[in-house]
C-alpha cells in the first residue's frame, strides 16, 4: 500500500473513533441527566407513599370515631325510644301523660295518624288511572 491511501484509512479510522468518542460522551451525559429524573421520581414516590399511609390512618381514625358516635347515638335512640314506650303506657292511665301525647303527637309503632287515616288512598298499580264504575244492571225484562 501508499502512503496516500495509509493516510485516507488513519483519516478514517481517526473520524470513526472520534464519533464513537462523541457517541459515548453523548449517552453518558444522557444517562446521568437520566439518572437525576429518576432519583427525583423516587423521592417524589417515596414522599407520596409516605402521604397516603398517613390520609390512610386518618381514615381509619375517622372511621372508628364515626362507628363509636353511630353507636352512641344508637344507644340514645333506644333510650328515647324505651322512654317515650312508657309514656304511652303511662298515657293509658295517668291524664298529664295523656296530655304530653296528644300535644307531641307521640304514638306507638303500628298506631295509624288521624291524618293518614283519614287521607284518600292512592290508586293500586292494577287499577290504572281511571275510577272504578258501578256494575250496568240488567235491562228489565219485555
Amino acid at each position: 500500500m501508499n502512503d496516500v491511501e495509509d493516510k485516507g484509512v488513519a483519516i478514517t479510522l481517526g473520524v470513526l473513533a472520534m464519533a464513537g468518542a462523541v457517541l459515548v460522551g453523548t449517552q453518558l451525559r444522557w444517562v446521568s441527566s437520566e439518572k437525576a429524573m429518576v432519583e427525583r421520581q423516587l423521592s417524589t414516590l417515596a414522599d407520596r407513599s409516605t402521604a397516603a399511609k398517613t390520609a390512610k390512618k386518618q381514615a381509619e381514625d375517622l372511621l372508628h370515631q364515626r362507628e363509636e358516635q353511630i353507636k352512641r347515638a344508637g344507644e340514645t335512640e333506644a333510650k328515647y325510644a324505651a322512654l317515650l314506650t312508657d309514656l304511652l303506657e303511662l298515657s293509658k292511665t295517668d291524664l298529664d301523660a295523656q296530655q304530653i301525647t296528644q300535644k307531641w303527637k307521640i304514638q306507638g309503632a303500628g298506631v295509624a295518624t288521624p291524618a293518614a287515616a283519614t287521607a284518600p288512598k292512592p290508586a293500586s298499580p292494577e287499577a290504572g288511572a281511571r275510577p272504578e264504575k258501578a256494575p250496568a244492571k240488567a235491562p228489565a225484562g219485555r
